[in-house]
């Protein structure tokens, strides 16, 4: 979203600080992740990243009504990114969460033990690798297609990213595996704990 700044600038003619402050709504959030977490617990994290990504897409889309110098107009984009940013945040939480999982079900279907793998290691590279894949042809693509077709189209493409998200991850994401001797190992806890 580095056209967000440049928007801001052009449609309501903030200083160069205010469009860079315009991330705090997005960015703010983020202190909320483990609330969010704790919360989103008793759900089964498929459930939450593809509502949070649905749920996206409508601020998202609603953002191309944003397009007027007036005061209303400043407060919608403020809180819709607010909101963008709160489901932005409980699905990323989910997300890392879920790489565990998803490792552990990979190891588990080919045999492999914890001692001889560095399969969570290399997930979270991967991730961090579609983050950075993200972050660098995200605002390329957002930049391109404002510049070409204008905001409202721009809003209309990221809702619908959003959309395609949460569709993908409904069919991609695994449910979590059972641990073996979850019991027993809460019982040793319990005992190392007293």
């Amino acid at each position: 979203m580095q056209t967000l700044p440049l928007y801001v600038l052009d449609t309501y003619h903030w200083s160069s600080l205010g469009a860079g402050l315009v991330f705090l709504p997005l960015t703010i959030p983020s202190v909320l992740s483990i609330p969010i977490a704790h919360f989103v617990r008793h759900f089964t994290p498929r459930t939450v990243v593809v509502t949070g990504f649905w749920l996206m897409a409508v601020p998202m889309i609603a953002l191309r009504w944003t397009e007027a110098n007036t005061v209303h107009h400043q407060v919608a984009i403020i809180s819709l990114l607010f909101i963008v940013g709160v489901c932005l945040t409980t699905v990323q939480a989910i997300i890392m969460g879920d790489v565990s999982n998803a490792v552990r079900k990979i190891e588990s279907l080919h045999g492999i033990t914890e001692e001889n793998s560095s399969g969570l290691g290399r997930a979270y590279a991967l991730c961090n690798m579609a983050f950075a894949a993200g972050q660098t042809l995200g605002p390329m693509a957002g930049g391109l297609i404002k510049r070409e077709l204008g905001w409202g189209v721009m809003t209309l493409v990221l809702g619908i990213l959003c959309l395609v998200a949460g569709l993908s991850s409904f069919f991609s994401m695994l449910t979590a595996p059972p641990t073996k001797g979850k019991n027993k190992a809460n019982k040793n806890d319990v005992e190392g704990v007293l």
